[in-house]
């Protein structure tokens, strides 16, 4: 009997040490994918500023309305961003990779606006 209670006890305080250490796999997943995000978010933010300027020297009104609107957009996602954290394993993946095209897309947007 004694040997029985030992294997559960083993078991399921093995099961629960796998859990955790999966728990902070996705914790550490999604503060290096965080930190990734963040940094294309600033180099939008910063494509953003000067298409702010570009803008300014033509007073283009229309110009200015989709600045309005991608810097809408940033401030979405960088909310989303931080959402992410409380998503579950299972959302996670899909989640990640919903706002990495997110994000790319941003910035091609904005970039595709520079160039013009």
């Amino acid at each position: 009997m004694k040997s029985i209670v030992m294997s559960l006890v083993l078991f399921f305080g093995f099961q629960g040490l796998q859990a955790s250490e999966a728990v902070k796999g996705l914790k550490k997943d999604y503060q290096t994918f965080k930190q990734d995000m963040q940094i294309k978010l600033n180099e939008t933010e910063s494509k953003i500023a000067e298409l702010k300027l570009k803008a300014q020297a033509h007073s283009s009104a229309a110009q200015e309305k989709t600045i309005t609107e991608y810097e809408q957009n940033r401030d979405k996602l960088k909310a989303q961003l931080d959402e992410m954290e409380k998503a579950g394993e299972s959302k996670w993946k899909n989640a990640k990779r919903r706002m990495a095209e997110s994000i790319d897309k941003l910035n091609k947007k904005v970039q595709k606006s520079l160039e013009q």
